[in-house]
């Protein structure tokens, strides 16, 4: 299971794999070449290896880095095999990109806090004489959505 595989998802044959790596044989549309992306190295993080006869599992973290220097996290579960001239075969493969954190409750504590900050940041500024409108433009463009997405807004004193 490549890791940015969407639309075909699962790879059980060698052309799907090339496909994946290299993008070269038409195989799969979605493919740009995996493989091909300017990687430098990669390294393995085990969680842990586990061997049983002609066989083992491998599952952690592995880690792409490109020639910018950016270092790419990916989860991984590998299966081997010993095939029949003892050589060791990689026979399952899944890789994920790791699961994105959630919004967490003190994130919207932290938020609600910075937005009251910045409500007494325009207070203070108007009082005092100074550029409350662009102090507000920085308010709604540092918390709000506006340029990201829908946003709903319902202001306090706003009656009809």
């Amino acid at each position: 299971k490549p890791t940015l595989a969407a639309e075909r998802q699962f790879r059980s044959s060698f052309e799907g794999a090339l496909s994946y790596f290299v993008a070269t044989n038409n195989h799969s549309a979605e493919d740009s070449g995996f493989a091909i992306k300017n990687w430098t190295t990669v390294s393995f993080e085990n969680d842990d290896i586990i061997t049983s006869g002609s066989t083992a599992m491998a599952m952690g973290n592995y880690f792409f880095t490109n020639l910018a220097g950016t270092r790419v996290k990916v989860e991984y579960s590998f299966g081997y095999m010993l095939d029949a001239a003892g050589t060791l075969r990689i026979n399952l493969h899944h890789s994920s990109m790791p699961y994105e954190i959630g919004v967490t409750r003190d994130m919207v504590l932290a938020a609600q806090k910075e937005w009251g900050d910045g409500i007494v940041r325009i207070a203070t500024a108007k009082i005092n004489g100074e550029d409350f409108e662009q102090v507000a433009h920085d308010h709604i463009t540092a918390l709000y959505a506006y340029g990201n997405g829908s946003v709903l807004f319902k202001p306090t004193l706003a009656a009809e």
